[in-house]
């Protein structure tokens, strides 16, 4: 700021005025800052917007898978809980498995059916059995089904029984009971009933029922159009269930065979393949 001094017409008489100088400091900012943001401060708001959008993204996806599992595991406990109290109105769980041949969820008056329609509305295959085994002495003692989001790159399958719901295990494990780390490979990683058992129990999990296991073949039938019965990781062949024969023979297990979705049962030192839930 500069002071300049007036002369006035009776004399010199001291009168200051100030002139405003603007400094180099001033002009540049007025330049750069007054106008708006430099493109290098737009492009890091960008950024940053785009990294807020990707987790919110990630956080509604996960929050909306996490839905969804949940909503499938209240159904299957629901399916369970009403074919329960069909066995007990009629004796039996005859009434849960009307159509038989292909495991479709029905019940009296359809009531099994009802409950699980809002997951079949969704693209989830349901699949609901009770075994019917008269040569066995084994007629609708137990109730099983299965629920199946169709992935051919992944299985995503839950079950219930009488112990409560399970996920399917994507790997199977070896007799140690380590997971092993791809898919089964053909005539490789077979054991008996209770080396199987033993290897769920030491990797967390448990051998499937034998009504899981079934309705699991027959869920990834329906997923595959029909194509395979054996779910993406098995293979085509017979796997072990942790369901005896008890009213036949208590050393005799119930094994599916993956490649038609039948079943059968064999003495539990016969070795064959195995895949755990939990």
């Amino acid at each position: 700021m500069k002071k300049t001094f007036l002369k006035s017409n009776k004399g010199f008489t001291p009168t200051p005025t100030f002139t405003k100088h603007e400094t180099c400091v001033m002009k540049s900012h007025c330049k750069s800052g007054c106008g708006g943001f430099t493109l290098i401060e737009l492009l890091v708001v960008i950024a940053i917007i785009g990294i807020l959008s990707a987790v919110v993204i990630a956080s509604l996806n996960s929050a909306r898978e996490k839905g969804k599992v949940a909503t499938i595991k209240s159904t299957l406990k629901q399916l369970y809980n009403q074919a329960a109290l069909n066995q007990v109105e009629y004796g039996s769980f005859s009434n849960s498995n009307l159509l038989f041949t292909d495991l479709t969820c029905t019940g009296p008056n359809n009531n099994l059916a009802k409950i699980a329609q809002p997951l079949i509305d969704q693209g989830i295959i349901i699949k609901c059995f009770s075994y019917n085994g008269p040569s066995f002495s084994d007629v609708y003692l137990r109730f099983g089904a299965t629920a199946l989001v169709y992935d051919n790159n992944e299985l995503k399958a839950w079950s219930v029984d009488e112990n409560g719901v399970v996920k399917w295990d994507t790997r199977s494990v070896t007799s140690s009971g380590i997971s092993l780390p791809g898919s089964d490979i053909l005539g490789s990683n077979t054991m008996n009933q209770a080396t199987a058992k033993t290897a769920c129990a030491t990797n967390g999990g448990r051998l499937p029922s034998f009504e899981q296991l079934r309705s699991l073949s027959y869920a990834w039938h329906q997923g595959s159009s029909s194509v395979t019965f054996t779910p993406v990781g098995f293979v085509a062949d017979k796997y072990w269930s942790s369901t005896p024969m008890e009213y036949y023979n208590p050393r005799i297990f119930y094994i599916v065979e993956m490649n038609s979705g039948n079943s059968n049962g064999y003495y539990d030192t016969t070795g064959f393949y195995v895949r755990c839930v939990r």
